[in-house]
């Protein structure tokens, strides 16, 4: 019998410290993603390079890498196409699930293996547009554009999905 005693505490010592590793594990993975992901999207919308630029992140065991093309802000004139377009600068998540005309200058596109996005602003919570799938026709950055659709959030973001053919040009008021 004290054999026993002994055996079960052995199995319940090592069964808890595989799931305190298993917890230790996953915690660490989940950290490590969010941390190398929000150090990704820091640096495309902190990039103000006109040189596109190459960087390999290792978010899982395969590496990815993102082409980041950028421009700085250039001052515009155009004006959105429709009278009752937002722009992106006011579009938040309190937008989320509306149907809304939304325009601006583009300030970066950036590519991976899901989606192409279309990037306005440098803040981390800022709108976007996005485009999964097949790579759609580029979007040049510099240039007005305008786009309706459903607001959708994408994590702390307010972005519209969009398809090929759905972004316009603003019209030029110079």
């Amino acid at each position: 019998m004290p054999h026993d005693k002994d055996s079960s505490w052995l199995i319940r010592t090592v069964f808890i410290s595989l799931v305190s590793f298993t917890i230790f594990f996953i915690s660490w993975m989940v950290v490590k993603n969010f941390l190398l992901r929000s150090i990704l999207l820091s640096r495309i919308l902190d990039s103000s390079s006109a040189e596109p630029t190459v960087m390999v992140v290792e978010i899982t065991s395969t590496p990815r890498v993102v082409v980041i093309t950028s421009t700085p802000t250039i001052p515009s004139t155009a004006t959105p196409v429709e009278q009752h377009c937002r722009s992106w600068e006011e579009i938040t998540l309190n937008d989320v699930g509306r149907d809304l005309c939304v325009f601006g200058l583009v300030r970066h596109t950036r590519t991976d293996e899901l989606a192409y996005y279309i990037i306005f602003g440098n803040e981390y919570d800022s709108f976007f547009l996005i485009h999964y799938g097949n790579k759609m026709a580029e979007v040049v950055p510099g240039v007005c554009v305008q786009v309706d659709g459903r607001i959708q959030q994408l994590g702390s973001n307010p972005v519209i999905v969009v398809e090929e053919g759905q972004i316009q040009e603003c019209k030029d008021e110079s």
